[in-house]
């Protein structure tokens, strides 16, 4: 009885093993779209100046296939409102998609990496709850700061493998600014989209992300590498990272990209 107790035992651990590690991994090549080239609205009126602010949402735009060239996303509105918005974002009402474009805008998540590069580099476990705890009082913000930290421990090895990181100062040399700062631009098109607010709002969100990301970084690579780590921070090993990081070279590379067309 013993050795089927035993063996049930190890049946069970290999099947759930199976299925929480190994299963994700082949879902998530099956449900990947194919990346296909740069989706550009031909009437487009945008000035360059626009555009180029447009263009801090490029890796966005990109998985989603949207525009990458004007303020409407050009993606259907019910796809836009149930899927991006309410299934994605966890977006429910307009109250909600505000507080979020606020959130982005003021505070994101350049506000907890201070914190938890300390953590990253304190040396054991118990230190790192320890600067965590100190550094925030709010438990929705500890809960976002281990989150963070943890997903960068995982990811980290790949970060520095696929030479997104060289070693753990690049954490704060990059940031997370450009991973806010892009996100604000497409969440800010898709609440336009959704009829939350107008293109004179739509535009304030936009000219603060671009405000921002231009006094921190002086270039479309140092500003992709942020938004890269700040993806791995967010979503951890499972969340396609080298598939946004294959977006960011494409981006980088490619004559019709506007991070080549427009100067940064």
């Amino acid at each position: 009885m013993k050795t089927i107790l035993t063996w049930l035992i190890i049946g069970v651990a290999v099947g759930y093993f199976v299925y929480t590690r190994v299963l994700p991994l082949f879902s998530f090549q099956k449900k990947r779209k194919p990346f296909t080239p740069i989706h550009r609205d031909e009437n487009s009126t945008l000035t360059n100046s626009q555009y180029k602010k447009i263009a801090l949402g490029a890796i966005y735009s990109e998985m989603t296939h949207a525009y990458i060239n004007t303020l409407a996303t050009g993606l259907d509105r019910s796809y836009v409102n149930s899927t991006l918005l309410h299934s994605y974002w966890k977006l429910k009402t307009a109250s909600e998609a505000r507080a979020k474009l606020v959130y982005l805008r003021d505070k994101g998540f350049r506000y907890y990496l201070p914190a938890i590069f300390r953590a990253l580099m304190a040396k054991t476990a118990e230190e790192q709850e320890d600067v965590i705890d100190q550094s925030f009082q709010e438990e929705d913000d500890k809960g976002k700061a281990y989150s963070q930290l943890h997903n960068l421990i995982d990811t980290m090895p790949e970060l520095l493998q696929d030479g997104i990181l060289h070693d753990e100062q690049d954490i704060l040399k990059y940031g997370m600014i450009g991973w806010d700062c892009g996100r604000l631009v497409f969440l800010t098109r898709l609440c336009l989209e959704a009829r939350i607010i107008n293109e004179s709002e739509a535009w304030a969100y936009i000219d603060a992300a671009s405000e921002l990301a231009h006094i921190t970084y002086t270039d479309w690579e140092s500003y992709a590498k942020s938004y890269i780590l700040g993806r791995a921070m967010w979503g951890g090993i499972h969340s396609g990272n080298r598939d946004v990081a294959a977006i960011a070279r494409y981006l980088l590379e490619k004559d019709e990209s506007p991070w080549l067309q427009l100067p940064w």
